[in-house]
């Protein structure tokens, strides 16, 4: 008898018409790999188990074709595999011993058999194996691409970063004073109600009445201080700020934040709707009127990926932006063409200007990290189309492009603050600058005033929570300056000589 090799791929023709190729012509099986093996690279297998080279002698008495008709175990040698799967196979130790063990494969048919009822598992085993290694390097890779991510992006949000460790409160705001300038101004209490809550927002309305408004309620008085009117909320209060606004049958907006829904109130303080914004949480909302056609409704801005959203008077969502954590929301007056315009920051620390539709039309970088700021005029220009932000050692007022007009020096402060700013004549013909920076985690807030040249004229630590800022025109040309705080609204004027 010649040697018969088994090959990776057995012939389906082979000998003779009759017979298949391989040992045994008569066993009505082929001896070819299932369908589903590919041929893949070529790997040398030691000790291979399916494929072998079978080697009777013609002096062992064992021998084809001698007296006894037995036959020889044939001798297991190295052999060229080409499947992938079928290399690890070959190499799978637990394999061979369960062969060796069991004795199993005596010639290349049991040899087939025994792996085409033991294959499926085996390839199950390897393709949970790469299944895994896939997972685990696609999750590394994320890792290591987030990691990277951030480090890029924190450089950019030193500000953001330093707030998140929430510092001790500094030996410089502990205790409550007049740094300097106290004998430029007077201070005195203008309204005091406990009810109220924080102070969030000051200004007149058309009846020259000042609305003070606060998280809990609001109260109207009169040019002489004569309380008018006074709204008590239907909700426990609103953690963020609450501001007067004129949207249908509106009048007060929560502006919302992570634990409270943006929430519209009417004139009378009961709630018309909310909105939560679902899983990303609110940031920031505003409201008012957008575009060239003056389309009312409620801009909210939301943390994550949440973007940012422009709701109907009614609470409906009208459209919706993508961004990423918009810190906070205003509605500017832009140019004749675009009519009011959205104007708000986001992760990157950017300045985003948006239309009516939401659409892009400006994005600017600031020459500081932009989160949280606010709405001012600056000096004779009392339209509120510039910003106020701040970092830890200035205040900046910036254009709405994100251009810094001037930045003022804020000696004292420390961690991240909430900014107001508002210009303030106290004398007719010398314009100041007031500016307030709260930090509201140590209950303490800052107000400096600025001269004519940006010189710092008045520094006061107050230990008290303030969040309202609001310059008040007098009949003889000049202003005095209402600071909002808990439950109380303080009085600055120029000190009488």
């Amino acid at each position: 008898m010649q040697e018969s090799e088994v090959g990776i791929v057995g012939e389906s023709g082979d000998a003779d018409d009759g017979q298949r190729a391989g040992f045994g012509g008569h066993n009505r099986e082929r001896n070819r790999w299932p369908r589903n093996v590919l041929v893949g690279q070529e790997i040398i297998a030691q000790r291979a188990l399916l494929f072998t080279k079978a080697q009777p002698k013609e002096s062992d008495a064992r021998q084809i074709g001698g007296d006894d008709g037995q036959v020889k175990r044939p001798e297991f040698e190295s052999v060229q595999v080409r499947s992938p799967v079928l290399s690890r196979i070959a190499f799978s130790t637990q394999t061979l011993n369960n062969l060796e063990a069991n004795k199993t494969c005596i010639d290349a048919g049991n040899c087939l058999r025994y792996f085409q009822l033991n294959l499926f598992t085996i390839k199950i085993f390897f393709m949970m194996h790469r299944v895994l290694m896939i997972v685990g390097t696609v999750f590394f890779v994320a890792l290591l691409g987030g990691g990277v991510f951030m480090i890029y992006k924190f450089r950019h949000v030193r500000q953001f970063y330093h707030s998140l460790k929430m510092p001790a409160m500094p030996d410089g705001v502990k205790t409550a004073r007049v740094v300097s300038g106290g004998d430029r101004f007077s201070k005195e209490v203008f309204y005091r109600e406990p009810d109220l809550g924080l102070i969030t927002d000051i200004r007149q309305n058309k009846n020259h009445e000042v609305v003070i408004v606060g998280q809990h309620g609001a109260a109207f008085l009169t040019e002489d201080r004569t309380l008018s009117k006074k709204v008590r909320f239907d909700f426990e209060g609103c953690s963020s700020e609450v501001i007067p606004v004129e949207l249908g049958s509106g009048s007060f907006l929560c502006r919302g934040s992570w634990n409270t829904d943006v929430t519209l109130l009417d004139s009378g303080g009961k709630t018309l709707w909310s909105y939560g914004g679902s899983s990303p949480g609110i940031d920031d909302a505003t409201a008012g009127e957008l575009g060239k056609d003056g389309l009312k409704g409620v801009v909210v801005g939301l943390n994550g990926g949440g973007g940012v959203r422009l709701l109907s008077s009614d609470g409906k969502e009208l459209w919706k932006q993508e961004d990423g954590n918009v810190w906070h929301v205003e509605i500017v007056a832009g140019d004749e063409k675009s009519g009011n315009v959205v104007l708000h920051s986001n992760a990157g620390g950017e300045l985003t200007v948006r239309d009516a539709n939401g659409n892009i039309v400006g994005r600017y970088v600031p020459d500081i990290y932009l989160a949280n700021f606010s709405l001012s005029g600056w000096r004779d220009d009392l339209h509120l189309n510039k910003l106020v932000a701040v970092d830890e050692d200035f205040v900046y007022v910036m254009s709405m492009q994100g251009r810094t007009i001037t930045h003022l020096r804020v000696p004292g402060n420390a961690g991240i603050a909430e900014p107001k700013g508002t210009p303030v004549h106290f004398s007719k013909n010398t314009p100041y600058y007031a500016s307030l920076l709260r930090h509201y985690e140590w209950s303490r807030s800052l107000l400096y005033i600025y001269d004519e040249e940006n010189q710092l004229v008045y520094d006061e630590v107050l230990d008290h929570d303030c969040d309202a800022l609001h310059a008040v025109p007098e009949k003889n040309g000049t202003e005095y300056l209402l600071l909002g705080c808990d439950g109380s609204v303080w009085k600055y004027s120029q000190a009488k000589k």
